[in-house]
């Protein structure tokens, strides 16, 4: 009699949320803590099943996710793409609603006061985007994450563009990283003084593909007229004192 393989654990369940969940841990295990690929699993493992949802056999969907995840991982632009990625002593990292990594900016504590955390992004420092190739700046760049709010800010020239804030959820300030999910909304300052809302067609698009709930919607509206409001008038920390702790620096 011939004997039959020892089923997958999770060959025969459909792709629910448990099987999903399985199927990105044992792809974490096998890539090891240390490789940086590790973060992108749960974007790669929901994307393959988005793209599967209406295949005829379920019992071997989450079997084909794992594959499909699989083969992303591998793909010689990512691999190259996350070697770029360092261990550094801190990090702001974003990542998107569905789950999907966001950019990775490495950071340096300056101090904490009354607005919130203050970091140092130093010239040199390659930061890696959501998509493309790590970029480096030959000039530092501050940023502040809000003792309350659910933004962050950056002060640096980055083309005409010299104040930038991401309107996300409450970031959460851990002992390795900044962690935040962008909700692709932003309020900019250039440097001939005007202030805008940026991104917005964005982020309309966005809270459809990714589902955001009503309550976050709001809340991302209302913080960026709040911004808005705050960086035109030059309330503080909008006025002198991120770009003083910028100067400080440069």
């Amino acid at each position: 009699m011939t004997s039959r393989p020892a089923r997958s654990p999770i060959r025969d369940r459909d792709c629910d949320e448990p099987a999903l969940d399985t199927v990105i841990e044992r792809i974490r295990a096998d890539l090891g803590a240390d490789d940086p690929r590790a973060e992108l699993v749960p974007g790669f493992v929901r994307e393959a099943a988005a793209g599967l949802a209406d295949a005829p056999v379920r019992c071997y969907i989450a079997v084909l996710v794992e594959r499909a995840a699989r083969r992303e991982l591998a793909r010689p632009d990512v691999v190259a793409r996350t070697r770029w990625i360092r261990r550094t002593p801190y990090e702001l990292r974003m990542r998107k609603w569905d789950g999907s990594p966001g950019r990775r900016t490495p950071v340096r504590p300056l101090r904490r006061d009354e607005f919130g955390h203050w970091y140092l992004w130093p010239a040199g420092e390659p930061v890696l985007p959501r998509s493309g190739p790590p970029r480096t700046y030959d000039h530092d760049f501050v940023h502040l994450v809000p003792a309350a709010g659910c933004w962050t800010a950056r002060w640096g020239a980055d083309g005409d563009v010299d104040l930038y804030c991401d309107v996300t959820t409450r970031p959460v300030v851990e002992a390795d990283a900044v962690r935040a999910v962008d909700l692709d909304l932003d309020v900019v300052r250039y440097h001939d003084g005007r202030t805008a809302v940026v991104d917005q067609e964005q982020f309309a698009r966005r809270r459809i593909e990714m589902g955001y709930p009503w309550p976050v919607v709001h809340d991302a509206v209302a913080t960026a007229r709040w911004l808005h409001a705050a960086v035109s008038e030059r309330r503080e920390p909008f006025g002198t004192v991120g770009a003083g702790l910028l100067a400080t620096r440069s």
